[in-house]
């Protein structure tokens, strides 16, 4: 099962940052696991006479219980 919820945050100068939170929900060999993940995206859109560009970086850290890592 995956549940998600995303959070969309406008910035100065045109930058847009979004935070998704999901937790993956698992059963492997008859035993529970979940992992956490979150990850953070901060993205600006250029545009170039017809073309709009959106580059973007992100992070995606993430826990796993079945390494309690």
């Amino acid at each position: 099962m995956l549940t998600s919820a995303t959070f969309n945050f406008p910035l100065r100068a045109g930058f847009h940052m979004s935070d998704r939170n999901r937790v993956d929900l698992d059963w492997i060999s008859g035993m529970f696991t979940w992992r956490y993940r979150n990850k953070l995206t901060v993205e600006r859109t250029i545009a170039i006479h017809s073309y709009h560009l959106i580059p973007y970086g992100a992070v995606e850290p993430y826990y796993e219980s079945k390494y309690n890592k």
